[in-house]
């Protein structure tokens, strides 16, 4: 995916806010099953390449249940649900194609599996994970920078911006997790881990 701007935000935002029926059905209604939406949302994290996106939303599959095989359909094991490999496919799919569409084969089964209401609700989700995950890179990029490694494809000024918007709402929700899981070392110590994975993917 091409590198985030100040315009991008403002246009995923301004999206979001005509979807936000879909918004509030989606997680205050649940009328997408949780889990199918943390897939989703996974799924568009990890395309785009946030860290802390997909270590978060990771630890919400887990904590609603959920076993590693409720991580399946990421992780490319063998034990697939059908419709939601189909939106994992689909949610990547968009990320590789700026969110400009899917294939044809993709796109066909993405529309073979879910009716208009339940594309219009995954479109909300990958929407709303593309701008908090593009967020987050542009963010982590500047973490990088801070540590001698600045990312080639990216500058700081928007890494400024996005981290000072990323942040915030970033800290809070690892403060909740942490509080959820009584441990703040344990939480730390997982996402150490998982970053060291996830650098080396």
């Amino acid at each position: 995916m091409s590198a985030y701007r100040i315009s991008d935000l403002i246009s995923d935002a301004a999206s979001l806010v005509r979807r936000r029926s879909s918004v509030r059905a989606v997680w205050l209604k649940k009328r997408i099953d949780p889990n199918l939406r943390e897939q989703v949302l996974v799924a568009v994290a990890e395309a785009v390449g946030c860290r802390i996106c997909s270590f978060a939303h990771r630890e919400v599959i887990l904590d609603s249940g959920g076993s590693v095989h409720a991580l399946a359909d990421f992780e490319g094991e063998e034990d697939k649900d059908d419709r939601t490999f189909t939106a994992v496919v689909w949610a990547q799919s968009l990320v590789e194609n700026d969110f400009q569409g899917t294939s044809p084969a993709v796109d066909r089964e993405f529309r073979d599996r879910f009716n208009d209401h339940e594309r219009y609700d995954l479109e909300t989700v990958a929407t709303t994970m593309k701008l908090a995950s593009s967020c987050g890179y542009e963010a982590d990029g500047l973490v990088a920078r801070l540590r001698g490694k600045p990312r080639p494809d990216s500058e700081l000024g928007n890494e400024i911006i996005m981290a000072s918007l990323y942040f915030p709402p970033a800290i809070v929700g690892g403060g909740l997790l942490m509080a959820k899981r009584r441990e703040v070392k344990g939480v730390l110590r997982d996402f150490r881990s998982f970053s060291k994975r996830f650098d080396h993917r």
